[in-house]
């Protein structure tokens, strides 16, 4: 294939790249080169583009350029008129998956047998290899056994960086929930999810940081969260689940302060064994607690009769106006003692009126249904199930009770009482107070990782300042990318100044700029700005004044092989830790298949030079200092390897490193008095 005539109009200035997909029609070859269609004859020739990406496919008349004339608004429309081709509805391709399979699995084959950084392919008989493996493509029966094949294939090579991703997959909807950046606790105290942890992370930006720890938020550790978004929790409806497809959106937020809770109060009466169970709540700080009379009785009722009419009916206040309650009843149902609320029925299943006689606790089932929908402007949006698989909405009220010549008070607190000698318990929860629970909109983000990213770096930088007495600064580096970069000049300025530095690359993933990193490393300090005030500075600036160790584990790896052997190499200071991973070859960029898909293959292998130096890939780097820690050891929050890394840094200040007081007084100005030369030719008065 020659390359374009500069002169023809409809040829291409030049044409480098692949040429895939060929497809024949006769005496013309259609090929994709550079994402656009072109043609050539099967003969040879000049190459024709036919697409200029981004754009569209447009037939036009022999001997017409194919410019726009004018600039019509439909003239770039897909009609007869304007010539554009609709190419997403017209042009189809039929594709054979297993033909398709086997030509990327033969073009994976050849990508390795080409790129791969020695000519004797690690001594491995690459044809072999191909007969091995294709007969098991034409035996995949999905996408994702293909995907097996390949990374089979390309690991008996037995080197890193030869991976295999991406496909044409089924497409699947992927909800992702939203995420408040906080720990919960479901509290049997109250009832609800307490705030056990808040992740701050980095808090002025949009998603690197913690909804709840953003200004005027005010939620605080061990407040309670009652409801998202009106809808209520408990130990079966968890936060995770009402957040479900909820990221990047504002969710409303009903939290009660933890000082606010434990003033509330809200009796529970429960049942133990066979019997009823029956709950009975307050309306606040306005409900009227239960009063005993001389015999320890509540209000004068009597203590058996009363619950026997209760059956298995939960009475749980929710969101009712008071306009509802008003059509809902009649005076002189509420001057009466009677309150009406939604029952579901256990047969039907359906939600239908019913009156509540507040003095006996009894429920009477209306025949007209009601569809409640709860207030928006009301707290109280709460609800319950109990075993007879009845539910009772409708916030209790208190009423009159007429009773012979004068009215008494009817009591909405739960009767104190015992049924059948079973005993009753109660305990106190957040729901009984509307008006101590605060809404509060928030947004919610994607994923918290960034930001407990940052927290847990934050706290390891605290442990060794407490563990060293601000002497040891601390700086950790996720990867050799630009993260690493960013982390790096974030914290390396402030945390050098100090008298000695721990270098932390436990689980770099690698990446390409070891070597700037290396630089500020390896700079030693050639002297110190002391002055009376203030903290002593290095010179040059970035530079580290004391001594310098470094930690990894496993999990550090390519680039992060490398800074690690580089680190040794130049003899900057102890490295502790666990054997690195051990993968210290190089990739250009990934060969894309025909569906999509992407393979890497190990083109650059990294070798270090001095004598002592051992291979690296599939070995990793040795540590002078091993420390291995346990799973228990990372359960209880301890970290021993950081420990151990303080540990030999503050044995090198103890023996290397002089104190800034002591450099201080070796450059003090002498006291003694100046003498002057014997020959001064200038006259100067005598010196006090």
């Amino acid at each position: 294939m020659q390359y374009p005539d500069m002169n023809d109009p409809f040829a291409e200035e030049n044409c480098p790249g692949y040429y895939r997909y060929p497809c024949v029609h006769g005496d013309t070859v259609l090929f994709c080169c550079e994402d656009d269609l072109w043609c050539i004859s099967a003969k040879g020739g000049y190459a024709r583009r036919l697409t200029t990406f981004p754009g569209e496919l447009k037939c036009v008349p022999a001997g017409e350029s194919g410019g726009d004339d004018d600039d019509d608004d439909d003239e770039g429309a897909a009609s007869r008129l304007s010539g554009v081709l609709d190419i997403d509805s017209r042009v189809l391709c039929e594709i054979n998956p297993r033909h398709e399979w086997r030509q990327m699995f033969l073009e994976t084959w050849r990508a390795m047998r080409d790129k791969y950084y020695s000519d004797n392919l690690n001594g491995v008989d690459w044809g072999a290899k191909r007969d091995l493996y294709l007969p098991l493509v034409a035996r995949a029966s999905c996408r994702s056994e293909v995907a097996d094949i390949l990374t089979e294939l390309q690991s008996e090579m037995c080197t890193s960086h030869a991976s295999a991703w991406g496909g044409d997959y089924k497409h699947r909807r992927h909800i992702k929930p939203g995420c408040l950046g906080a720990d919960f606790t479901w509290s049997e105290e109250h009832g609800a999810y307490a705030i056990s942890h808040i992740v701050n992370g980095d808090v002025w930006h949009p998603q690197n940081g913690g909804p709840l720890a953003k200004p005027a938020v005010g939620v605080r550790k061990g407040d309670l969260l009652v409801a998202i978004n009106r809808r209520k929790l408990d130990r079966h409806t968890t936060p995770n689940e009402l957040l479900l497809g909820m990221a990047y959106s504002e969710v409303l937020l009903s939290v009660m302060p933890k000082s606010a809770a434990k003033s509330d109060s809200k009796s529970k009466t429960k049942a133990v064994g066979k019997g009823t169970k029956t709950i009975g709540y307050g309306t606040g700080a306005a409900a009227e607690q239960p009063k005993k009379d001389m015999n320890g009785s509540i209000n004068g009722s009597t203590k058996n009769a009363e619950h026997k009419s209760v059956g298995s009916v939960m009475t749980v206040p929710v969101a009712v106006t008071d306009s509802e309650r008003d059509n809902d009843t009649s005076e002189e149902q509420r001057d009466s003692g009677t309150e009406m609320g939604v029952v579901r029925d256990s047969q039907t299943g359906r939600k239908i009126l019913s009156k509540t006689n507040s003095s006996l606790g009894a429920t009477v089932k209306s025949g007209r249904e009601k569809h409640q929908t709860p207030n928006k402007g009301d707290n109280n949006i709460y609800e319950s199930k109990n075993p007879g698989n009845a539910k009772t909405f409708g916030a209790r009220k208190n009423s009159s009770v007429k009773k012979g010549a004068g009215t008494r008070r009817a009591s909405t607190a739960p009767k104190q009482a015992t049924t059948g000698g079973i005993a009753k318990e109660s305990r106190s929860t957040p729901e009984s107070s509307s008006e101590s629970i605060r809404h509060i909109r928030v947004r919610c983000i994607g994923s918290d990782l960034y930001a407990r990213y940052r927290d847990h770096i934050a706290h390891s930088r605290a442990h060794v300042r407490r563990t060293t007495n601000d002497r040891v600064g601390y700086i950790h580096l996720p990867d050799m990318e630009r993260l690493g970069f960013s982390e790096f000049h974030r914290h390396f300025h402030t945390e050098s100044r100090r008298e000695g530095l721990i270098v932390d690359v436990r689980g770099n993933g690698g990446g390409y700029i070891s070597e700037l990193l290396l630089k500020s490393l390896a700079m030693p300090s050639l002297a110190v700005e002391i002055s009376r005030y203030g903290a002593p500075i290095a010179y040059p600036t970035a530079s580290v004044i004391g001594p310098v160790v470094m930690v990894c584990d496993e999990f550090t790896g390519s680039d992060g092989d490398c800074i690690v052997e580089s680190f040794k190499t130049l003899k900057l200071g102890p490295v502790v830790g666990r054997r690195t991973w051990g993968g210290v070859v190089g990739t250009m960029d990934p060969l894309q298949l025909v569906d999509g898909s992407y393979t890497t293959q190990p083109e650059i292998l990294i070798l270090f030079l001095h004598k002592e130096a051992a291979p690296i890939e599939n070995r990793g780097v040795e540590p002078d200092v091993h420390v291995i820690q346990t799973p228990q050891e990372h359960r209880k929050g301890k970290d021993t390897t950081l420990d151990a890394a303080v540990k030999v840094v503050m044995q090198k200040l103890a023996k290397e490193v002089p104190s800034f007081s002591s450099l201080m007084d070796q450059h003090r100005t002498p006291k003694d008095k100046p003498t002057i030369p014997k020959d001064w030719p200038f006259s100067m008065p005598a010196l006090e």
